[in-house]
């Protein structure tokens, strides 16, 4: 065996990460809802989510055992902090419960990337 998923894997591993995918993307626009009341700023939700990057490092190391090497965890750190200097200016209590969205929201992407780095580790399983 060479590895490969059969089709019928390949659609059950879509299938599974369908949802997590809708919940992240659901999370992202839910805090930008204004007539939700749960919007927050178009910026702070654009840095908040870059932060999937800290979330798939993390947990890439939990979960995976990868190393996280300074150059990564550096420029995770540039991310977080160009992620505090907005939510910084931004700290309103009405875009409080948006910012926390938009943080979920990344957590959430950097969860799937790591899950769907575990289940396929290699691309090429796909075609």
């Amino acid at each position: 065996e060479d590895g490969r998923k059969l089709p019928h894997e390949v659609a059950w591993l879509a299938f599974k990460y369908s949802f997590p995918w809708l919940a992240g993307n659901y999370l992202f626009n839910l805090s930008l809802c204004m007539s939700c009341g749960t919007g927050t700023t178009v910026a702070s939700n654009t840095v908040l989510s870059s932060t999937c990057a800290l979330w798939a490092l993390l947990l890439s190391v939990l979960i995976l055992g990868e190393n996280g090497s300074p150059v990564k965890f550096f420029s995770v750190a540039t991310t977080i902090l160009g992620a505090a200097l907005v939510t910084g200016v931004d700290m309103r209590a009405a875009t409080m419960l948006g910012d926390l969205l938009a943080l979920t929201s990344a957590l959430t992407f950097g969860l799937i990337s790591v899950v769907l780095k575990k289940w396929i580790p290699e691309e090429g399983a796909l075609n």
